[in-house]
């Protein structure tokens, strides 16, 4: 009895004594920057404990903590562990497995194959008679066309299974943490009972916004619904909170410092314009390095979900919510004969990240558009599709010949048709456009706008606001002249 209990005491001495794997960490929470992300790891205390983590996680910024333990040491070192896979990719490396045993099996039938085709091409001994040679031809002819079918048949699944087998691994190369051949090894030492803590940094993860907006067309309101699309390849799955934050983290902070403002001649440009261009613009840049800009400007986004370690892209929620907006059917003649459905919301309750958009009216996918970052307070504006039974038509009044065309001096004329194809009274905005002048030697005159539109900015929008009854047809009048001095030529940018 007493050697049974001596050698079961032993056996819990070894246990203890083994060190723990990394698959004993668990991810508890990340803050995920634009670049980057600062990952905290939890584990039960042990009074010795042994960690190998992926080079992924950056050493140096390592902080170890305990909640009810003391740490008594932690010491650090690099290891090697050939064929490592990281828990995140087990799955896709049996798969890997499998498919390097297919392909060896299928060589190994090839090579048997290609000995039983050697063999049925021996030579038949002389001794044989007539009537047996004849009979022996025949039956190998028949058995030399059927392993000639094998070996093709086995031919295309062995080149089919080379190619899926080198297709894994491609996968498999692409999904690894960086060098996982090496590993840093921790070794914590605790007194006392609870949890141990690593907070560790990370460059290999990622984050950005992306939106799904539904149009309600009776109702106006759009729904909004903001994901967060996460990637990380560190090695481990993640599965707990994550915090986003919008403001990359700086390294090394040092104090503002206002510096002299500095006035001076203009220099001339020559020859080397662009340089000096590209060297004025690294200016302002490199002054903005002192200021410190992780905490003001910061917005963090909650949310709890699952990201696989392998950097497949994982999809969060983080929120969901409704606006009203003010819908409108717009035609742009110049660019469209089509007109657009946009829909406006004034004023945001939130502020919204930048990100794409993928649009949709009444459940219907229409398009995908960015979303620059907006302030609560802010208007947005997009385009939720065409529709084309409401149409434009644009029609030049004056030809490019005669007297009002010519050296120095050009008039234009052109009639819009707009034409509601629909079977309801639809509110419809026309944009057009009259050039603006770039040099006090070019004149722009408008000759005649019939009807005067709602808007005419300074820089040649022009806007009609207008109802039009189920098949009826507007017609919208403009003219205008350019004078410029006879010997030079005139373009137009922006056509």
């Amino acid at each position: 009895m007493k050697r049974s209990n001596l050698v079961l005491a032993l056996c819990l001495l070894a246990l203890r004594a083994v060190p723990c794997s990394a698959q004993d960490l668990s991810v508890k929470f990340a803050d995920v920057y634009p670049r980057g992300a600062r990952v905290t790891l939890e584990t039960p205390a042990r009074t010795d404990m042994t960690f190998d983590l992926p080079l992924s996680f950056e050493e140096e910024s390592m902080r170890v903590s305990g909640e009810g333990i003391r740490i008594l040491s932690v010491e650090t070192s690099r290891i090697q562990r050939t064929g490592w896979i990281p828990p995140a990719l087990a799955s896709l490396d049996g798969r890997v497995r499998t498919a390097r045993a297919e392909v060896d099996r299928l060589e190994a039938r090839a090579a048997s194959l290609q000995q039983t085709t050697k063999h049925l091409q021996d030579t038949v001994p002389s001794s044989w008679k007539p009537q047996d040679l004849l009979g022996f031809l025949d039956a190998a002819a028949k058995r030399r066309e059927q392993v000639e079918q094998q070996v093709r048949e086995n031919g295309r699944a062995l080149e089919k299974a080379r190619g899926e087998l080198a297709r894994l691994e491609k996968e498999l190369s692409e999904k690894m943490p960086p060098q996982p051949d090496t590993a840093t090894r921790i070794r914590i030492k605790t007194a006392g009972t609870g949890t141990v803590r690593l907070q560790l940094w990370t460059s290999q993860a990622s984050w950005n916004t992306r939106y799904l907006l539904d149009l309600a067309g009776k109702t106006g309101r759009v729904a909004f619904k903001q994901e967060a699309q996460v990637q990380q390849k560190t090695g481990l799955d993640w599965d707990g909170e994550i915090v986003l934050h919008t403001v990359q983290p700086r390294r090394t902070i040092t104090a503002p410092e206002l510096r002299p403002l500095v006035v001076d001649f203009e220099q001339a440009t020559g020859r080397n314009a662009d340089v000096m261009m590209s060297k004025q613009a690294l200016a302002p840049e490199e002054a903005g390095k002192t200021v410190q800009e992780e905490t003001l400007t910061d917005l963090s986004l909650k949310t709890r979900g699952r990201a696989s370690g392998d950097g497949t892209p994982a999809r969060l929620s983080v929120a969901a919510f409704s606006l009203p907006s003010e819908t409108s059917v717009v035609v742009i003649p110049a660019l469209d004969r089509e007109a657009w459905l946009t829909a406006e919301v004034k004023s945001l309750d939130r502020p919204l990240l930048s990100g794409t958009a993928d649009l949709s009216l009444d459940g219907s996918p229409s398009g995908r558009a960015s979303i620059g970052t907006r302030g609560r307070g802010d208007s947005l504006k997009l385009a939720f599709g065409k529709v084309p039974l409401v149409t434009a038509k644009v029609e030049e009044s004056v030809p490019r010949e005669g007297t009002t065309w010519g050296r120095g001096k050009l008039e234009k004329s052109f009639t819009l048709s707009v034409t509601n194809g629909t079977g309801t009274r639809t509110a419809v905005t026309v944009l057009d456009r009259i050039p603006v002048s770039a040099q006090d030697k070019i004149k722009v005159e408008v000759l005649a706008i019939d009807p005067k539109p709602a808007r005419h900015d300074d820089k040649g929008i022009l806007a009609w606001e207008m109802t039009l009854a189920p098949g009826e047809t507007r017609k919208l009048t403009v003219n205008y002249k350019l004078t410029y001095p006879a010997d030079r030529a005139i373009i137009f940018r922006g056509m």
